[in-house]
C-alpha cells in the first residue's frame, strides 16, 4: 500500500541520516510523506549551537541523494528543487546535485534554485555539464554564489553552444562578482535565444567607480551649497528661493546617483527603485539649474515665468515617464527630454550672456557642453580605454555641474537685484 511505501522511504531516509550522523531534515520528511513534485530545502538550527547556527550542508545532502539515486520514482516526479534556503552547500554538494540533475531519471525537473550557495568553480563546472545532459531543466537560479569570472566563463561557453544544447529559458546569475568583460560575453552568447538572463549586481569595479565618482560629487555639492547659501543670504527673496531650489536639485542628483550605484547588489527591486530616483533626479537638476539664471537676469518677466513653468512641467512629465513607462523606447524618450530641457534656453541665451559677461558666459556654455558631451558615453554603456563609460559619463556630469555652480556663485548671484528686463 501507499502508506507502507511511504513508511519504507521515511525509514530508509532516517537510516541514511543515522549512517551519515546528520540530523534529518523536516523538509525532506514532508516531501516523502506528502509525495509532492516540489522540494524546498531550508537550513535548520542545531539545539546545541543555538537558533542562529545554519546546519544544512554538503553532508546533510548525502542521505537524500542516496535515496533519490536509488528510488527512481522519487527523482522522476521531482519538478522543482529549491535549495536556496540551505545556505550551507559547497562544491561537493553542488557536484552531488549535478549528478542528480543530469540523471535520465530526472526527466521532469524544470527548475533548480541554488542561490546563496558556494559551489565554487568545480561545482559550477559539474552543474553546467548537468544542464547539457538534462532534457527538461528550464530555469536555473544561482544568485549570490560568488563564483566570479571563472564560473561566468563556464556559463558563457554553455550559452554559446545554443539553446538546443542547454534548453534554459531563465538563467539568474546576479551578484556573482562577474566582471564587465565576462558579462559582455554572457550577453553576446545569449543573443538570439529565448533566454531571460539576469546579471544585475555584477561588475563590482564598475559600480565602485560609479559610486565613488558621484560620492565625491555629493561632498562637493554639500560644501558648495553652504557657500552658495551664504552668498545669497543678503539677496532678494526670489534669488534666495531660486538658489535653494538649485542646491536641493544638485544634492538630490548626487545622493540618488551615489545610492543607486552603492546598492547595486541588493536585488532587482532595490536597483529598479533607486534607478528611477537616479533618472528622475536628472530632470530635477535641469529644471533647478535654470532657476537662479532666469530669476536673476529676468526677474518678474512673463516669458521667464512661462519658461520656468514649462521646464518644471517637462521635468515632472519626465519623472512620470521614467517611473511608469516600460516600453522599448524609454531610454531614447528620456534622453530627448534631457537634451530638450537642457538647451531650451537657446531663445534667451544671447541676452543672458550679455548681462552675465564673457567669463560667466564661458562657464555657462561649458557646463552645457560638458553635460551634452557625456551623453554618447551614457548611451554606449561599455568601456573606453579600459574605463567604464558610465564612469566617464559621471565625470562629464561632475564637470558640467561644477561649471554651472561657479557660474551661479561668481556671476549670477552677485548680480541679483540689478536687472528688471522683460523677456520678449
Amino acid at each position: 500500500t501507499r502508506t507502507e511505501d511511504v513508511q519504507k522511504l521515511v525509514s530508509w531516509y532516517l537510516s541514511n541520516c543515522k549512517e551519515y550522523q546528520v540530523v534529518p531534515s523536516a523538509d525532506v520528511l514532508t516531501f516523502l510523506k506528502l509525495g509532492g513534485s516540489s522540494l524546498t530545502l531550508n537550513r535548520y538550527h542545531n539545539r546545541k549551537d543555538g537558533w542562529r547556527s545554519p546546519c544544512f550542508g554538503d553532508l546533510d545532502l548525502q542521505p537524500l541523494a542516496v535515496l533519490l539515486e536509488a528510488e527512481a520514482s522519487l527523482l522522476g516526479r521531482l519538478q522543482v528543487l529549491d535549495v536556496s534556503g540551505a545556505r550551507g552547500l559547497g562544491p561537493s554538494g553542488a557536484v552531488q546535485l549535478a549528478q542528480l540533475i543530469g540523471s535520465p531519471r530526472a526527466s521532469k525537473l524544470v527548475s533548480l534554485n541554488l542561490s546563496g550557495q558556494r559551489p565554487g568553480v568545480e561545482g559550477v563546472a559539474a552543474l553546467v555539464d548537468a544542464v547539457r545532459r538534462s532534457k527538461s531543466l528550464r530555469s536555473l537560479e544561482m544568485r549570490s554564489c560568488h563564483f566570479g569570472d571563472a564560473g561566468g566563463e563556464l556559463f558563457a561557453a554553455l550559452l554559446q553552444e545554443g539553446q538546443e544544447v542547454h534548453g534554459l529559458e531563465h538563467l539568474d546569475l546576479e551578484n556573482n562578482f562577474i566582471s564587465f568583460h565576462t558579462c559582455q560575453c554572457l550577453q553576446q552568447a545569449s543573443r538570439g535565444q529565448k533566454l531571460q538572463l539576469q546579471l544585475v549586481g555584477n561588475q563590482v569595479l564598475d559600480e565602485v567607480l560609479n559610486a565613488v565618482s558621484h560620492g565625491l560629487g555629493l561632498l562637493l555639492a554639500i560644501v558648495g551649497s553652504v557657500f552658495l547659501g551664504i552668498a545669497a543670504s543678503e539677496k532678494p527673496y526670489h534669488c534666495k528661493v531660486a538658489v535653494a531650489l538649485y542646491c536641493i536639485a544638485l544634492n538630490v542628483l548626487y545622493i540618488a546617483s551615489t545610492l543607486f550605484h552603492s546598492f547595486y547588489a541588493l536585488g532587482p527591486t532595490v536597483v529598479w527603485v533607486f534607478g528611477v530616483l537616479d533618472h528622475c533626479a536628472i530632470y530635477l537638476l535641469i529644471a533647478g539649474s535654470y532657476c537662479p539664471f532666469l530669476s536673476v537676469f529676468f526677474p518678474g518677466a512673463l516669458s521667464e515665468q512661462k519658461l520656468l513653468v514649462s521646464l518644471w512641467v517637462m521635468a515632472f512629465s519626465g519623472m512620470i515617464t521614467t517611473a511608469f513607462y516600460r516600453g522599448p523606447q524609454k531610454k531614447w524618450i528620456e534622453l530627448s527630454l534631457y537634451l530638450g530641457m537642457g538647451w531650451s534656453c537657446a531663445g534667451c541665451l544671447g541676452e543672458m550672456m550679455a548681462r552675465m559677461g564673457p567669463e560667466g558666459s564661458r562657464l555657462l556654455v561649458a557646463g552645457g557642453l560638458f553635460y551634452t558631451g557625456g551623453v554618447p558615453f551614457f548611451v554606449k554603456g561599455k568601456r573606453t580605454l579600459g574605463v567604464p563609460d558610465h564612469t566617464i559619463w559621471h565625470i562629464f556630469v561632475l564637470a558640467g555641474s561644477m561649471s554651472h555652480y561657479f557660474c551661479v556663485l561668481w556671476y549670477c548671484v552677485p548680480l541679483a537685484g540689478k536687472f528688471n528686463v522683460q523677456l520678449q
